[in-house]
């Protein structure tokens, strides 16, 4: 049975003078053992399916938080 690899990435989408639109998300792979090789999964390969990969209407693939602290640490 094949295993599966998580590469998850994080980028600054945009980014003005006051504000910051930080994006993030993950490929995943699927890892064959007999050589090692991993292909690539498309969303449609991910169970349950996904309809949208990206954007406001994108399945989740779970929860997530995101703490965001200013300089002071606070």
């Amino acid at each position: 049975m094949p295993d599966f690899h998580g590469e998850p990435y994080i980028y600054l989408a945009g980014l003005t003078h006051d504000s910051a639109l930080i994006a993030w998300g993950a490929f995943y792979f699927r890892v064959k053992e007999k050589n090692g090789s991993y292909k690539l999964l498309d969303a449609s390969d991910m169970e349950p399916a996904l309809r949208e990969t990206i954007g406001r209407k994108s399945t989740p693939y779970g929860p997530a938080r995101v703490v965001v602290y200013n300089a002071a640490g606070v």
